[in-house]
């Protein structure tokens, strides 16, 4: 029994035992996580990034461990390692600040902030690029008609001949509104009375065009007279019809060439200048990390980017960056296409329509990247039909290359095939262009007369120094005939003084070698000895526009030279001239010319005499510009034209972008030419020139009018006198100020001020006002004096405002 009893008592002593070591397990584990919430310590603290406020957030302190929300690493640019996991605590996501790079921190309990700095490389990519500006409205162009015209005439007397008389004139008549421009140009020759020349006579047209552009789409449709697109092969064929193609000039300032990408780091926020070619080009402010500027300045060339970033510690980094451009390379993702359908246009000038037979064209560039563009080109007719692509690249050593291939057919001549390749250097040192085409078989494209078998052109500059350079140009051409032409130049300049240059040159021309049946024979065409032309070149610019020049030829066989002084116009208007005399086929000559610039046009006298011959020339220059019931004389010129109106003030100044274009007719309207189209083009009057009582919502507005078009620049007045009017009430004292007073069926409103005098304005001789105060109202009649002058400011008589309490 005894036993029993041990036994059963060992027993729950053994079971209590383990309960117990369980029970001592287990509390460890739940006092841990009692301790770990316990060390969570949250803190709203003001955190600086870099020495840069990020703003007031909440900071999980755990285990000495700091903790913020994943939000805040986006606000503050940072960029964490990607192995980062985040926890979760009251529904939101937490990331250890250790998770970024080069991490350091600081608390100030006393203040509640915390101070955190992360290396530059933590923080993701500034991209200083352009900003998207809003395109402008394009103002509306009003219905309207232009001229221009260039005419002159010429008495000329030779030596045991005749006199003659010649006349000959340019027009160019063209039609604009609110759906395009309608141009059409001409030109006569001996058409007027007195003209006895032996040029022939009559009017011929030289081209119409009717041109539409599309600003929204940076597209252009012409319908006419035009041009076709031209690339690395084949030629510009004139052609009349339709065309249609993209036109980046409807949006001055966009970008549409490769520009290099300018990057560099900062440990703090920064200022970043940038010098291109050592000029100070752009200022911009960065925030710690690294940034890449792409806005580049529009630049052509190659050359050297320096950035110097200065922090807000003063400390001062300098990056250089060679980079390097061109017209040829298209931005990535840029579009450049043009398509033509229409007719061959030949011996413009001399026949009005002689056209060729049908053809289609079409031309597509790509731009894929900064450093590589692709070329598309299509030509079809009847009889002759081409194509080939081509492809433009950058190459190290700021070189740009290009290659090109084409294969046409003809009904006539058969097939054939052109290969171009291009190498080219750009950069301030030294720069060089050579181009080597070669055509198999007969290779024609569209517009081509002559067959070239084979061409080779170099030319290159090198800068000695900042003084002088030395060039060269070589031109090998073999035609269809076996005949080979060749042309060499070599130059040298050179600065000094002020601004004096001298520029020396040796040319050999050397064409007709003919290899027909293995034949040689010279023709050369140099003075028929293959001889070398040595020429000199002296300049001498002078204060006032005015320059000095100097220059001699000498070749086998013959030497000309001249001297010449000239003045250039300096101003919108103004008088220019020049004198020159020399020597040249072993004869003297002089010759003369006054030339006036006003604002209606340009006058021109010019003279020559020799041993053999006397000319005397006059001529005109100018244009008509009618638009709104107006028609004014303007300088000769393909611009956009505002109508600016200041209605009922005459002699106005007006200027465009700070130049002044004339003043104000007797209507109050002025004609503003020089305006940049699809720009936005500040026009403002001369306050000066307003009178006092001239009341205007604003002296400047800003027109963006389309391509040679004519739209409205508004200058709203309020019309009539100004006057300073005192009311009293029926007990004799002011009306009480805050009173509100207005002209009869007039929205303008006035307000009584101190002593009850009104400041008054669109007054006219005989007037009706009213006067309210406090829901009451009273009717004034008020009449000005007849002699008083209109610019001046009245003081009128009191009027008595009845029936009207306090």
């Amino acid at each position: 029994m005894l036993n029993r009893s041990v036994f059963t008592l060992f027993f729950w002593l053994i079971l209590l035992s383990f309960s117990a070591s369980a029970w001592a397990q287990s509390a460890p584990t739940s006092t841990t996580a009692e301790a770990s919430k316990t060390a969570d310590k949250f803190l709203s603290l003001e955190v600086l990034v870099n020495g840069v406020n990020g703003g007031a957030w909440p900071i999980l302190d755990r285990a000495g461990v700091l903790y913020a929300p994943k939000t805040a690493f986006a606000d503050w640019r940072l960029v964490p390692q990607p192995n980062a996991m985040p926890i979760q605590i009251r529904g939101q996501s937490y990331l250890a600040l250790s998770s970024v790079p080069g991490f350091q921190w600081k608390i100030n309990y006393a203040a509640q902030t915390l101070d955190v700095q992360f290396s530059p490389a933590a923080f993701s990519t500034t991209r200083l690029v352009d900003e998207t500006v809003k395109r402008a409205a394009t103002s509306e162009a009003l219905a309207g008609a232009f001229v221009n015209y260039d005419v002159n005439a010429t008495r000329s007397q030779h030596t045991g001949a005749t006199t003659s008389n010649d006349v000959g004139a340019i027009l160019e008549l063209g039609l604009t509104n609110p759906w395009g421009v309608l141009t059409s140009t001409y030109v006569g020759k001996n058409s007027f009375d007195g003209a006895t020349g032996s040029a022939e006579k009559g009017w011929r047209r030289l081209e119409t065009t009717y041109t539409r552009d599309l600003p929204a789409l940076n597209q252009t449709l012409r319908l006419g007279d035009s041009i076709t697109a031209r690339g690395l092969w084949g030629r510009e064929l004139y052609f009349a019809g339709l065309q249609w193609g993209s036109n980046d000039a409807l949006s001055p300032g966009l970008n549409t060439r490769a520009l290099p990408v300018v990057s560099g780091i900062s440990s703090a926020p920064s200022t970043v200048e940038l010098y291109v070619n050592d000029a100070l080009r752009q200022t911009s402010k960065v925030p710690a990390g690294p940034f890449t500027i792409d806005n580049f300045p529009m630049v052509t060339g190659a050359g050297e980017a320096r950035l110097v970033i200065k922090d807000i510690l003063g400390r001062e980094t300098v990056l250089i960056q060679p980079f390097l451009t061109h017209q040829s390379l298209l931005a990535t993702g840029r579009n450049e296409w043009s398509v033509e359908l229409g007719l061959p246009r030949y011996n413009l000038g001399i026949e009005n329509a002689d056209y060729g037979k049908l053809f289609a064209s079409g031309f597509w560039r790509k731009g894929w990247s900064n450093t590589l563009s692709s070329e598309i080109k299509i030509e079809a007719s009847r009889e002759r039909s081409a194509a080939g692509m081509g492809v433009t690249f950058a190459l190290p050593g700021q070189h740009i290359a290009a290659l090109a291939g084409a294969v046409s057919q003809d009904k006539v001549a058969g097939s054939g095939q052109q290969v171009i390749a291009e190498l080219s250097r750009v950069a301030d040192d030294w720069t060089y262009s050579l181009r080597a085409l070669r055509s198999a078989g007969d290779f024609q494209s569209l517009g081509q007369t002559t067959l070239i078998k084979q061409q080779v052109s170099l030319s290159g500059n090198y800068r000695l120094n900042s003084n002088a350079n030395i060039g060269m140009a070589l031109v090998t051409t073999s035609a269809d005939d076996q005949t080979r032409q060749s042309s060499l130049n070599l130059s040298h300049s050179f600065k000094f003084g002020k601004s004096t240059s001298l520029v020396t040159t040796l040319t050999k021309l050397q064409g007709g070698v003919s290899t027909v049946a293995g034949n040689t024979s010279n023709t050369n065409n140099n003075g028929g000895n293959g001889g070398f032309a040595i020429g000199f070149t002296l300049n001498v610019p002078l204060d006032g526009g005015r320059n000095f020049s100097a220059s001699m030829t000498s070749k086998p066989g013959s030497s000309s030279g001249f001297v010449s002084a000239t003045e250039t116009l300096q101003g919108d208007t103004g008088a220019s001239w020049r004198v020159m005399a020399g020597r040249r086929e072993a004869e003297s000559y002089a010759e003369a010319g006054y030339y006036y610039q006003g604002n209606a046009g340009l006058v021109t006298a010019d003279v020559q005499a020799s041993q053999n011959q006397s000319v005397v020339r006059l001529g005109a220059q100018g244009g008509l510009v009618a638009a709104g019931g107006h028609v004014f004389a303007r300088p000769r010129g393909a611009q956009s034209y505002a109508l600016a109106e200041v209605k009922g003030y005459e002699g106005v100044g007006v200027m465009v972008n700070g130049r002044s274009m004339g003043t104000t007719d007797k209507s109050g309207i002025s004609l503003v030419s020089g305006l940049s189209p699809y720009q936005a083009n500040a026009i403002r009057l001369n306050p000066q020139d307003l009178p006092i009582a001239a009341e205007l919502d604003n002296i400047e507005t800003r027109v963006n009018p389309p391509w040679r078009s004519i739209v409205k620049a508004d200058f709203p007045v309020r019309t009539g006198r100004a006057a300073l009017l005192k009311i009293v009430f029926d007990d004799g004292q002011p009306a009480p100020p805050a009173a509100v007073v207005q002209i009869k069926n007039d929205p303008q409103i006035f307000y009584v001020a101190r002593r009850g005098e009104a400041y008054i304005t669109g007054l006219e001789p005989t007037n009706l006002l009213s006067l309210r105060w406090k829901e009451q109202s009273c009717d004034l009649t008020v009449e000005l004096p007849s002699a008083s002058s209109k610019d001046s400011i009245l003081r009128l008589n009191p009027v008595v405002c009845k029936g009207v309490q306090r």
